[in-house]
């Protein structure tokens, strides 16, 4: 790319050299610093005027290993600043590429695994970081504003036994494919982010499929394989789906072995006719199989909920909380419930919105807690404290003379509650000695009322 603007540069300078000779009339000897005559026989100042112009220049002379005074070199010679910014981040991002590489990066990094070595990723933002700053110093702080295509791009690390022993012009070959295919890929991704629309998946399967056609002439068929083990899209999305499971580097290029082929078939399948989603079908029962054989039947099991979305949830959220493997289960039972009421609250007519939105976040807020508990991340609820059994009525003896208001007032009751107590009681017709059920007290007595003593003759029906 430097090289590219360089070239770039000279030609504009060449092409306004050739449209400046004739417009002026300037002999090539005038290039040179010669005196040019006034045509016009004018000697109003009485000297000539003179066109000082360099004939020749060598881009030798404009490089140096001083980024100043490159820069300068640059601006000397009318190069605009758009040109010499863009030359300048090509060259920065190549010099901490080969910086990412051999400072940051290991002989062989566990390429199995999603997750990258923390040490790693540190080294890689620490020399991410000094190039920012080295780039703001030499053209500014605003260097990369509204210029998206200044980022620092992704370093193909070629570790390992095989790549590692690739030769410096092979390295450099796939080096330049993988970066082609980044800058295609991020070009399609862009433009169908513009539009609000995915990326199509039938022109990223042809970029996929040149870009592995493009490596089958630099590699080898076993150089091929350990690329695309470390840097496919295929291997990406696989460590990502069995990032739960713990498989070793034997397992995971087997199950790519086994895999690979039945994923670039998916790729290619983009139609929506009925043909092309059994064809799809079939295939992806061929890719199951295959990695069950290689799993086993509990892990498949497991490989299986990862690809689910609520399972994949559950999963994180017990890692996250350092719960033991039991807990996924539940709460990826809790979160389809939460899933299938929030598909019904959403679909209901009869709700406004403001009743959905009011209802939907009471189901998260559920969610949470019902999660939470599982997790340990929240204490179980308090034990709700058991209801008495019913107290028995008790028996009063009437002593003669009394109302059943002076009763109910006695024990804290009412007249209608005494006489559903008794449903055979004559309010007005009260013998001594009679039996009067006094139902319990449902509530505290009143502030204002004082027990009197209870009378002696009480005792617990017959």
């Amino acid at each position: 790319m430097r090289m590219f603007l360089i070239a770039s540069v000279g030609l504009n300078l060449v092409l306004a050299i050739t449209l400046l000779v004739p417009r002026h009339g300037v002999s090539t000897n005038n290039l040179a610093g010669a005196a040019e005559p006034n045509p016009g026989g004018d000697s109003t100042n009485g000297k000539p005027k003179v066109i000082l112009r360099r004939q020749f220049f060598s881009w030798d002379e404009l490089e140096s290993p001083d980024y100043q005074a490159y820069i300068k070199n640059l601006r000397d010679i009318g190069c605009p600043e758009s040109t010499i910014r863009d030359i300048i981040v090509a060259d920065i991002n190549q010099v901490y590429a080969k910086k990412k590489q051999n400072q940051a990066l290991t002989a062989d990094q566990q390429w199995w695994r999603k997750d990258p070595d923390p040490a790693v990723t540190g080294k890689l933002n620490v020399l991410d970081q000094e190039r920012r700053a080295t780039l703001a110093n030499l053209l500014g702080p605003d260097w990369d504003a509204n210029n998206p295509t200044n980022q620092s791009p992704k370093v193909v690390a070629l570790n390992g036994p095989m790549l590692s022993d690739l030769s410096p012009d092979a390295k450099a070959s796939v080096q330049e494919i993988a970066l082609r295919s980044q800058q295609q890929t991020a070009a399609l991704v862009d433009a169908a982010r513009e539009q609000n629309i995915p990326p199509d998946s039938a022109e990223l399967a042809k970029i996929r499929e040149q870009t592995r056609q493009d490596l089958s002439k630099v590699l080898n068929p076993a150089q091929l394989e350990e690329f695309l083990l470390r840097y496919s899209q295929t291997a990406t999305t696989l460590r990502t789906e069995l990032q739960s499971l713990n498989v070793s580097a034997d397992e995971f290029r087997n199950i790519f072995r086994t895999t690979d082929s039945i994923e670039r078939q998916l790729q290619s399948l983009t139609g929506n006719d009925s043909t092309t989603a059994q064809q799809r079908a079939q295939l992806q029962q061929q890719r199951d199989l295959a990695i069950r054989t290689i799993l086993g039947a509990d892990r498949f099991q497991t490989y299986q909920g990862v690809r689910d979305a609520s399972y994949a949830d559950a999963l994180n959220a017990a890692q996250q909380a350092g719960a033991p493997a039991t807990a996924v289960q539940p709460v990826y039972q809790i979160n389809q419930a939460t899933a299938q009421e929030q598909s019904r609250i959403q679909n209901d007519p009869t709700l406004s919105d403001e009743e959905k939105a009011s209802q939907l976040a009471a189901i998260n807020q559920q969610q949470k807690q019902a999660s939470d508990q599982v997790l340990g991340l929240a204490p179980p609820p308090a034990p709700t404290t058991p209801t008495p059994p019913p107290l028995p009525p008790l028996i009063y003896s009437y002593r003669g003379g009394e109302t059943l208001d002076q009763i109910a007032l006695q024990y804290g009751s009412t007249i209608p509650e005494i006489l559903g107590a008794n449903p055979n009681l004559n309010p007005n017709v009260i013998q001594r000695g009679q039996r009067i059920l006094i139902p319990p007290t449902p509530s505290p007595l009143p502030s204002y009322y004082v027990p009197r003593t209870p009378p002696s003759i009480l005792s617990s029906p017959p």
